[in-house]
């Protein structure tokens, strides 16, 4: 039998995703930005069911260079290691499923 050294599980587990709870800005009338009021320098992440009459956007201060604000940028926007990571998973799963029915058809 195998044994696993302290720390390998913790290497394959994925990170759970970070919720970014920010709550919208409110304009001067008490509602949030919406696809009419929102302006250039606002943050445009999405808040809500679009169908729904209360959608609008986060409205916070824009990151320079950025659509969103600093906290929705930061989920946005994933290091490149992070990608690779998931690509490089996401390669090994296909991998093993194209096996698996190559094995099945036999």
């Amino acid at each position: 039998s195998s044994t696993i050294q302290p720390g390998a599980m913790a290497l394959r587990q994925r990170p759970v995703p970070r919720l970014i709870e920010v709550e919208p800005l409110r304009l001067e009338d008490g509602a949030t930005a919406n696809v009419l009021t929102i302006r250039d320098r606002m943050c445009k992440w999405p808040v809500g069911d679009p169908t729904d009459t209360n959608f609008g956007f986060c409205g916070h201060p824009i990151q320079e260079g950025c659509p969103y604000c600093a906290e929705h940028a930061a989920a946005a926007y994933q290091p490149t290691t992070r990608r690779k990571a998931r690509t490089s998973d996401d390669s090994r799963r296909e991998a093993e499923t194209l096996r698996w029915a190559r094995l099945a058809a036999m």
